[in-house]
């Protein structure tokens, strides 16, 4: 979600996410090995690197925001049952 509403760096995402660089820049790999993200150069700095979201990534993060809701409240609805 960050990555789809800002163009962010690899350290901007893992200080929002409270992780390190290192943990950050691994999971940016891999999700650009997935087709999720690309790098991008900064038009403004070419030494500077921004992650932008693929459309496979836009469509995949479509589908969580619209099922996520749903399944949180069934999640929360079987946590709330008694325990027999």
């Amino acid at each position: 979600g960050y990555v789809a509403s800002d163009h962010l760096s690899v350290a901007q995402v893992a200080k929002r996410l409270g992780f390190s660089a290192t943990r950050t820049s691994n999971l940016v790999v891999d999700l650009c090995r997935q087709g999720y993200l690309e790098q991008q150069l900064a038009p403004d700095d070419r030494r500077r690197r921004y992650l932008e979201l693929t459309t496979t990534g836009r469509m995949s993060l479509a589908t969580i925001e619209q099922q996520l809701p749903s399944a949180l409240s069934v999640l929360l609805t079987d946590l709330q049952r008694p325990i027999h």
